[in-house]
């Protein structure tokens, strides 16, 4: 599948993770004021290789069917807490 660095961006955005710029991209999401996963990009506006887009989804703990739906955009915020909730990411028991 090809990607564009924006599409990564916008994902990034649906799943409310704190953005850092530096050399990279740097995407960090927090739950309850704990950070749960953290992935990055390189900073640049074109495609993203296909070893790039393997490494984001599996720091993002989706999978190939999930990473897509992502991009989609069928799985939302909400969605996406559910599966790190399933994977045992995010303890059922705390709240946002």
């Amino acid at each position: 599948m090809s990607i564009r660095a924006s599409d990564v961006d916008q994902a990034f955005k649906k799943l409310r993770m704190e953005i850092k710029d530096t050399k990279d991209r740097h995407a960090v999401f927090y739950y309850a004021g704990k950070r749960i996963l953290k992935t990055k990009r390189s900073f640049g506006a074109g495609k993203i290789d296909n070893n790039t887009q393997y490494l984001i989804r599996q720091q993002l703990k989706l999978s190939d069917h999930q990473f897509s739906e992502l991009l989609k955009c069928p799985l939302d915020y909400d969605g996406y807490l559910e599966v790190l909730k399933t994977k045992g990411f995010i303890p059922r028991n705390i709240e946002h």
